[in-house]
């Protein structure tokens, strides 16, 4: 049953890795809108792909709600990832951004009740304590 959520999980760790070297490659010529057009296009034939396989339809619900402001979050987060790696250096840049668990220890514990416990609370400030580390050597 790990394998269900660790392989996928494996997979993003290895994709948001690359991304910050494969965006900052392609905004040494171009925009972060440019990425950000490439980007739509991906996930449009995605889109398309799943809506035409019958494996997602466009229902009205009420988690509607939700996905729609998961992918605000999601288009948001990203631009500012593009600008940021345009003007930073990206192996700072994307050290920073892996202190998002700190956002999503407490957005979990407010929306989806999940339990804090003192496991998580050492794990997420020894990730802050990786990123203030990696961010302030040179």
């Amino acid at each position: 049953m790990t394998a269900r959520w660790l392989v996928p999980t494996v997979i993003y760790v290895l994709a948001v890795g690359a991304i910050g070297v494969t965006g900052g490659r392609a905004l040494r010529s171009l925009h972060w809108q440019d990425l950000l057009v490439w980007t739509a296009i991906g996930y449009a034939i995605v889109a398309i792909v799943i809506l035409a396989r019958g494996e997602a339809v466009l229902k009205l619900s009420s988690a509607t709600a939700w996905a729609a402001l998961s992918g605000a979050l999601a288009i948001g987060g990203l631009i500012a990832f593009y600008v940021a790696i345009g003007h930073g250096e990206v192996s700072k840049v994307v050290p920073i951004t892996a202190a998002y668990p700190l956002v999503t220890l407490a957005l979990s514990v407010m929306f989806l009740a999940e339990p804090v416990t003192v496991v998580r609370c050492v794990g997420t400030g020894l990730v802050i304590a990786g990123v203030a580390l990696v961010s302030s050597g040179r």
